[in-house]
């Protein structure tokens, strides 16, 4: 039990230093312009294309949590079998159409664009 906790502690204590963070659209942007690389059948980097997709799945699966267990409002719906290439198509777009906004935070303008794209009727 003690070598578990430890574990534990170590994971717990290392996770920021190779935790994927992103502060601002153009991070985001960046990350999923290598997707659309991979899409496209160019060189890509990987780690920077999963790093698009992990971020992209969690700002709607933390929308759909927070709907799910707090009863909130939805802010946006996407449609089932919604492909996640298609929410990062949907991203990229945003992001390059609003180039102002590229310094705001990543999350916000990737809701943004659901909202803007999805919305809820």
């Amino acid at each position: 039990m003690k070598k578990l906790i430890s574990f534990a502690l170590l994971l717990a204590l290392s996770l920021p230093a190779y935790g994927v963070t992103f502060k601002k659209g153009h991070d985001l942007l960046d990350a999923c312009k290598e997707v659309i690389k991979h899409q496209e059948g160019l060189d890509f980097h990987a780690v920077k294309a999963g790093e698009c997709f992990g971020y992209i799945t969690s700002v709607n699966d933390t929308s759909n949590l927070w709907a799910d267990w707090r009863d909130f409002e939805r802010s946006f719906c996407i449609p089932d079998g919604t492909k996640i290439g298609r929410l990062i198509f949907v991203v990229v777009d945003h992001l390059e159409a609003h180039p102002e906004q590229l310094q705001l935070d990543a999350s916000s303008l990737a809701t943004n664009s659901f909202q803007k794209t999805f919305p809820c009727n």
